[in-house]
Protein backbone atom coordinates (compact mmCIF):
# COMPACT_ATOMS: atom_id res chain seq x y z
CA UNK A 1 0.00 0.00 0.00
CA UNK A 2 3.08 2.27 -0.22
CA UNK A 3 2.97 3.28 3.46
CA UNK A 4 6.61 2.27 3.51
CA UNK A 5 7.37 5.31 1.36
CA UNK A 6 9.37 7.99 3.07
CA UNK A 7 7.40 11.13 3.88
CA UNK A 8 8.07 13.90 1.42
CA UNK A 9 8.10 17.58 2.38
CA UNK A 10 5.69 19.53 0.16
CA UNK A 11 8.51 21.65 -1.28
CA UNK A 12 10.27 18.50 -2.60
CA UNK A 13 7.29 16.97 -4.46
CA UNK A 14 7.98 16.01 -8.07
CA UNK A 15 5.30 15.71 -10.75
CA UNK A 16 4.57 12.21 -11.99
CA UNK A 17 5.75 10.44 -8.84
CA UNK A 18 3.81 8.74 -6.05
CA UNK A 19 4.34 10.64 -2.80
CA UNK A 20 3.44 10.39 0.87
CA UNK A 21 2.71 13.74 2.53
CA UNK A 22 1.90 14.36 6.18
CA UNK A 23 0.36 17.55 7.53
CA UNK A 24 -2.77 19.34 8.72
CA UNK A 25 -5.99 19.74 6.73
CA UNK A 26 -6.67 23.31 5.59
CA UNK A 27 -10.02 24.06 3.95
CA UNK A 28 -10.36 25.33 0.41
CA UNK A 29 -14.09 25.52 1.18
CA UNK A 30 -16.24 23.67 3.71
CA UNK A 31 -19.40 21.61 3.36
CA UNK A 32 -22.03 20.71 5.95
CA UNK A 33 -23.30 17.25 6.81
CA UNK A 34 -26.99 16.79 6.01
CA UNK A 35 -28.95 16.23 9.20
CA UNK A 36 -26.47 17.73 11.65
CA UNK A 37 -25.03 20.91 10.14
CA UNK A 38 -21.44 20.00 11.12
CA UNK A 39 -18.77 21.67 8.95
CA UNK A 40 -16.08 19.53 7.34
CA UNK A 41 -14.12 19.07 4.09
CA UNK A 42 -15.23 15.45 3.46
CA UNK A 43 -18.01 13.18 4.66
CA UNK A 44 -19.30 9.70 4.00
CA UNK A 45 -22.91 9.36 5.27
CA UNK A 46 -25.31 6.41 5.55
CA UNK A 47 -29.01 6.93 6.33
CA UNK A 48 -31.20 4.11 7.67
CA UNK A 49 -34.89 3.69 8.53
CA UNK A 50 -36.45 1.44 11.19
CA UNK A 51 -39.02 -0.61 9.26
CA UNK A 52 -40.56 -4.03 9.04
CA UNK A 53 -39.34 -6.15 6.11
CA UNK A 54 -41.06 -5.87 2.73
CA UNK A 55 -43.44 -8.79 3.27
CA UNK A 56 -44.49 -7.50 6.68
CA UNK A 57 -43.34 -10.56 8.61
CA UNK A 58 -40.86 -10.55 11.44
CA UNK A 59 -39.52 -7.78 13.57
CA UNK A 60 -38.51 -4.31 12.43
CA UNK A 61 -34.93 -3.75 11.25
CA UNK A 62 -32.65 -0.85 10.40
CA UNK A 63 -32.77 -0.80 6.59
CA UNK A 64 -30.35 1.36 4.54
CA UNK A 65 -32.21 4.13 2.70
CA UNK A 66 -29.51 6.41 1.35
CA UNK A 67 -25.79 6.90 0.98
CA UNK A 68 -23.98 10.15 0.32
CA UNK A 69 -20.31 11.00 -0.11
CA UNK A 70 -19.00 14.53 -0.63
CA UNK A 71 -15.58 16.12 -0.76
CA UNK A 72 -14.95 19.85 -0.97
CA UNK A 73 -11.30 19.60 -1.93
CA UNK A 74 -8.70 20.69 0.60
CA UNK A 75 -5.06 21.48 1.22
CA UNK A 76 -2.59 19.52 3.32
CA UNK A 77 -0.07 21.86 4.89
CA UNK A 78 3.27 20.98 6.45
CA UNK A 79 6.14 23.21 7.56
CA UNK A 80 7.36 23.66 3.95
CA UNK A 81 4.12 24.54 2.15
CA UNK A 82 0.71 23.38 0.92
CA UNK A 83 -0.47 20.78 -1.57
CA UNK A 84 -4.03 20.55 -2.97
CA UNK A 85 -5.83 17.22 -2.63
CA UNK A 86 -7.97 16.54 -5.71
CA UNK A 87 -11.68 17.03 -5.17
CA UNK A 88 -13.31 14.05 -6.87
CA UNK A 89 -14.30 11.07 -4.79
CA UNK A 90 -13.54 8.41 -7.39
CA UNK A 91 -10.81 6.30 -5.80
CA UNK A 92 -10.65 8.43 -2.64
CA UNK A 93 -10.23 6.32 0.50
CA UNK A 94 -10.44 8.01 3.90
CA UNK A 95 -9.33 5.90 6.86
CA UNK A 96 -10.11 7.11 10.37
CA UNK A 97 -11.49 10.53 11.17
CA UNK A 98 -14.36 11.68 13.34
CA UNK A 99 -17.58 9.68 13.50
CA UNK A 100 -20.95 11.28 13.98
CA UNK A 101 -24.38 9.73 14.35
CA UNK A 102 -27.86 10.90 15.21
CA UNK A 103 -31.60 10.55 14.75
CA UNK A 104 -33.62 12.16 11.98
CA UNK A 105 -37.29 13.11 11.89
CA UNK A 106 -39.81 13.77 14.66
CA UNK A 107 -40.52 10.11 15.46
CA UNK A 108 -36.89 9.05 15.50
CA UNK A 109 -37.42 6.19 13.06
CA UNK A 110 -34.53 7.33 10.86
CA UNK A 111 -30.87 7.63 11.77
CA UNK A 112 -27.57 8.51 10.11
CA UNK A 113 -23.92 7.66 10.61
CA UNK A 114 -21.17 9.81 9.09
CA UNK A 115 -17.39 9.67 8.85
CA UNK A 116 -15.85 13.16 8.72
CA UNK A 117 -12.59 14.81 7.76
CA UNK A 118 -12.37 18.18 9.51
CA UNK A 119 -10.16 21.23 9.27
CA UNK A 120 -7.13 20.77 11.52
CA UNK A 121 -6.99 16.96 11.36
CA UNK A 122 -3.46 15.61 10.99
CA UNK A 123 -3.38 13.30 7.97
CA UNK A 124 -1.11 11.23 5.77
CA UNK A 125 -1.96 11.33 2.07
CA UNK A 126 -0.60 8.98 -0.58
CA UNK A 127 -1.19 9.65 -4.26
CA UNK A 128 0.27 10.81 -7.54
CA UNK A 129 1.71 14.34 -7.71
CA UNK A 130 0.46 16.37 -10.67
CA UNK A 131 0.04 19.95 -11.85
CA UNK A 132 -3.26 21.80 -11.28
CA UNK A 133 -6.09 21.65 -13.82
CA UNK A 134 -8.40 24.54 -14.74
CA UNK A 135 -10.75 24.41 -11.72
CA UNK A 136 -8.00 23.85 -9.13
CA UNK A 137 -5.91 26.43 -7.25
CA UNK A 138 -2.87 27.59 -9.19
CA UNK A 139 0.59 28.02 -7.72
CA UNK A 140 0.54 24.70 -5.90
CA UNK A 141 1.01 21.04 -6.76
CA UNK A 142 -1.91 18.57 -6.67
CA UNK A 143 -2.16 15.02 -5.36
CA UNK A 144 -4.53 12.79 -7.38
CA UNK A 145 -5.39 9.12 -7.72
CA UNK A 146 -2.40 6.97 -8.67
CA UNK A 147 -2.11 4.39 -11.47
CA UNK A 148 -4.12 1.91 -9.38
CA UNK A 149 -6.96 4.43 -9.10
CA UNK A 150 -6.43 5.16 -5.41
CA UNK A 151 -5.89 8.28 -3.36
CA UNK A 152 -5.52 7.31 0.30
CA UNK A 153 -6.01 9.71 3.22
CA UNK A 154 -5.27 8.30 6.66
CA UNK A 155 -6.19 10.41 9.70
CA UNK A 156 -3.42 10.27 12.29
CA UNK A 157 -4.80 12.75 14.82
CA UNK A 158 -8.22 14.37 15.12
CA UNK A 159 -8.57 18.11 15.60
Amino acid sequence: MYWFLRKSPVKDLQEGRVALVEGRVVAGSEITVNGSGTSCVYYDRLEEAYETPARGRGRALWIPKGYERRCAGFFVEDATGRVWIAQGHEGLEVNGGAREHGRLGKKGTRRYTAQLLRVGDKVRVRGLVDRPKAAEPTGTKVIRVDAKGRLVVRVKEKS
